[in-house]
């Protein structure tokens, strides 16, 4: 159970602080590829834009740097009266292009020196695609480019961007890096403040649960003493009757009180050897035939149909104490809160590695009350209590009983029909 409470507390605590690792770095990350690519972004402006400007001053047979018309081909900027464009970035790495519709190349402008860079097929490549941006690549370099219609043509921009994806590419390893460090060690600091966490809890428990086991053990003889007095008592022939109707109603409440100290001994046994033990193996069949068997007799009086559909040679490895108890708690259950006339059908069905045993019968849990069933000391019917002479911890022994075996057990209501399930 502790454990179960410390992998949850520990699931939420990684959940929250994986989200947040997570976010953060996300952060970090788009943050970063937003100025990377609005960089790159504002150098293709700027070659498109001193692109575009030196085509039409060309168009129009301005004069363009010094004096020179456009080139036919590729050239490098003169040294010369810069009136019109800016000082060329000698660091910088950008090509400004004019083609035609079919990717011819009429103009080429440079802000470097080229080695055997042939920007044909690029260019065809840019024009194919039907891309106004993107990313090719050039001399085996990666470079991003952009590209506009401009009468019979195109004009494109092109700009080295190998440098910023390789940023981009070791901040995604840094944060990859980061992310895994981070959340291995929340790991560790939440595994340790979830231990130390549920440590005072468990040993809380523990100690209330050794009282309840101690305290149930020492009534026991007291209990046993008074309905030993009492028996001898009622053995008296001279007895006066009404004296002896109280001696009834006390060796009753005696009775009930001893039903209680055994619950709650057998609840507190299963707690601590929850996991614990070695069980042999037993034929499940045999002991829900017993079981029902034994309690044909009781429905009858109850005014309660039995049906039994129970699977031969069925097998399981479980306390044969223990497991005949879980079956007749159940059963014993489904008698008491059957209406006179219903029907009950319980069921044992093998399934591969799994046991199904299934007690149905005819009555309705409310929707209210379902989700407690199970909690010690809770009853559905509080006015029944006397009537039962049980105290709401039938079906709590039976959830401890079949946890302990590593089984399931499962409650399910409607239609005017309960069915519990135990799996294992």
């Amino acid at each position: 159970m502790f454990k179960r409470m410390r992998n949850k507390l520990l699931i939420i605590n990684m959940l929250i602080i994986t989200a947040l690792v997570l976010g953060c770095l996300a952060a970090i990350q788009v943050t970063t590829n937003y100025y990377i690519r609005s960089d790159i972004n504002q150098r293709l402006d700027r070659q498109m834009e001193m692109t575009r400007n030196r085509h039409m001053r060309g168009m129009r047979g301005e004069p363009l740097n010094g004096g020179e018309q456009p080139p036919d081909s590729m050239d490098k900027m003169p040294e010369g009266d810069m009136r019109h464009e800016p000082e060329p970035d000698k660091f910088s790495s950008e090509i400004g292009i004019v083609c035609d519709k079919d990717g011819n190349i009429t103009e080429t402008r440079m802000m470097f020196s080229p080695e055997n860079i042939d920007l044909t097929d690029t260019v065809k490549t840019i024009i194919s695609s039907g891309k106004k941006a993107g990313s090719v690549t050039l001399d085996v370099d990666s470079w991003a480019y952009r590209c506009e219609s401009a009468g019979d043509g195109y004009i494109i921009a092109l700009t080295k961007d190998e440098a910023e994806r390789g940023i981009i590419l070791q901040l995604n390893i840094m944060l990859a890096v980061a992310a895994v460090l981070s959340i291995g060690i929340s790991f560790l600091i939440s595994l340790f403040s979830a231990n130390r966490s549920i440590k005072p809890i468990e040993e809380a428990y523990n100690r209330q649960k050794q009282f309840v086991a101690d305290a149930s053990h020492e009534l026991r003889t007291p209990l046993a003493s008074i309905s030993a007095n009492i028996d001898v008592l009622l053995e008296n022939n001279r007895l006066d009757p009404d004296d002896r109707k109280w001696l009834v109603y006390v060796k009753d409440e005696a009775e009930r009180m001893t039903k209680l100290t055994n619950d709650l001994l057998t609840l507190a046994r299963s707690d601590a050897d929850e996991g614990k033990k070695i069980y042999p193996e037993v034929s499940f069949t045999d002991i829900v035939e017993d079981v029902t068997l034994e309690n044909e007799a009781v429905a009858f009086e109850n005014g309660v149909m039995m049906n039994e559909d129970i699977a031969e040679n069925v097998t399981i490895t479980a306390p044969p104490e223990g497991l005949k108890q879980l079956v007749l708690i159940l059963v014993d259950n489904a008698i008491k809160y059957t209406p006179k006339g219903g029907q009950i059908d319980v069921r044992l069905m093998p399934d591969c590695d799994k046991r199904d045993f299934e007690v149905e019968n005819d009555g309705e849990i409310s929707p209210e009350d379902l989700p407690h069933i199970f909690e010690r000391f809770y009853r559905a019917d509080k006015s029944r209590a006397r009537e039962s002479g049980g105290y709401g911890l039938g079906l709590a022994i039976a959830k401890s009983l079949s946890d302990g075996m590593g089984g399931k057990l499962r409650a399910e209501s409607g239609g005017g029909r309960t069915r519990f399930t135990v799996t294992i």
